[in-house]
């Protein structure tokens, strides 16, 4: 739909508007992406080292499709709320942290036996 109504548009300007892609949930969907490895990876580091190399090697990947998204596809550049990155920083990441020392307790006491 936008392919036909942005040749009809009068200017450059509405024909802008009409084909730039909307990004509202861009910030919100990535953040969780990104909480969501990182939590796993410091669930399962401890037993995989290699789960460290393969996030490292997402974030560095993540790194550059975001750059590209945020600054050349999306019009205008989203805002991020404050309230997301609060409760990732105050209650995941702390949870996070005391669920990867229980697991690797576990994790090498199962080594040990």
């Amino acid at each position: 739909a936008r392919h036909v109504a942005a040749p009809a548009a009068h200017t450059q300007r509405e024909m802008n508007q009409i084909l730039s892609p909307k990004a509202d949930i861009y910030l919100a969907f990535r953040l969780q992406l990104v909480t969501k490895l990182v939590v796993i990876t410091l669930i399962y580091s401890s037993a995989l080292p290699l789960c460290t190399l393969l996030t490292a090697a997402f974030m560095w990947l993540a790194m550059w499709v975001d750059r590209y998204n945020l600054l050349r596809r999306f019009a205008p550049p989203p805002r991020s709320p404050d309230f997301l990155i609060s409760v990732v920083h105050c209650y995941i990441m702390p949870a996070a942290i005391a669920v990867h020392l229980g697991c690797t307790v576990l994790f090498f006491e199962q080594q040990r036996r």
